[in-house]
């Protein structure tokens, strides 16, 4: 008997609990278009909410903030690198490393020689910019399209010369969406709920939906 109750303590005490990553719970994302993606993408550690509980999913994202999810979902590695950028000093700690990566790595350039603009408002082609630098920066077959995307989004002609390869990129591998069936408002700002479907989806289908 005394055996017996021995096997079954030694047995609970080598059963570990298997507790799945909780996902934080928002108080203004419930029936938004975006909430898995948010849901997921706060899951992962890419994006936190706020001190009250929201997530504000149509809140510009800045500079800063968009290089800071994107070295998160690198794995928050250690970085050396100075930059030359004079206006990062006031930046929290977190959002100066993450600056000092991306430009390590060569994703993001300053707004000019010595500045980096940390807190302006990112416009969708600039994200689709850093994002396509950050998966190596290489046209694929969407390069074939080009003609069929411009004939299409019929505010082709607003893409920057430098994003129109970034922005088509996302297109042809469902990265990113239109804001309507034929537009993509390229120089649009973009969202925290924008990018974090942008994130997720980029996760799923270059990454093999990493955990």
């Amino acid at each position: 008997m005394k055996k017996a109750l021995a096997l079954i303590l030694i047995t609970a005490l080598l059963v570990v609990p298997v507790i799945a990553a909780e996902t934080p719970t928002f108080t203004d994302t419930n029936g938004h278009w975006g909430q898995e993606f948010i849901d997921e993408a706060a899951r992962r550690g890419l994006f936190k909410g706020f001190g009250d509980g929201t997530f504000r999913p149509d809140t510009a994202v800045t500079r800063a903030q968009f290089v800071t999810v994107l070295w998160r979902m690198a794995g928050n590695p250690a970085v050396t690198a100075q930059t030359p950028f004079t206006d990062i000093a006031d930046q929290i700690d977190e959002f100066r490393t993450a600056i000092a990566w991306a430009y390590e790595k060569g994703y993001v350039n300053g707004t000019t020689e010595t500045t980096f603009a940390p807190g302006d408002s990112l416009t969708r082609e600039s994200a689709m910019k850093i994002l396509f630098g950050y998966a190596g920066g290489q046209s694929g077959m969407e390069a074939m399209f080009t003609n069929v995307y411009d004939s299409v989004f019929t505010d082709s002609s607003a893409i920057s010369a430098w994003a129109k390869a970034p922005m088509y990129w996302g297109v042809y591998n469902t990265l990113i969406s239109g804001t309507g069936d034929k537009t993509l408002s390229p120089q649009g700002i973009a969202t925290r709920a924008q990018l974090a479907k942008i994130l997720v989806n980029y996760i799923e289908k270059f990454e093999g939906g990493r955990k």
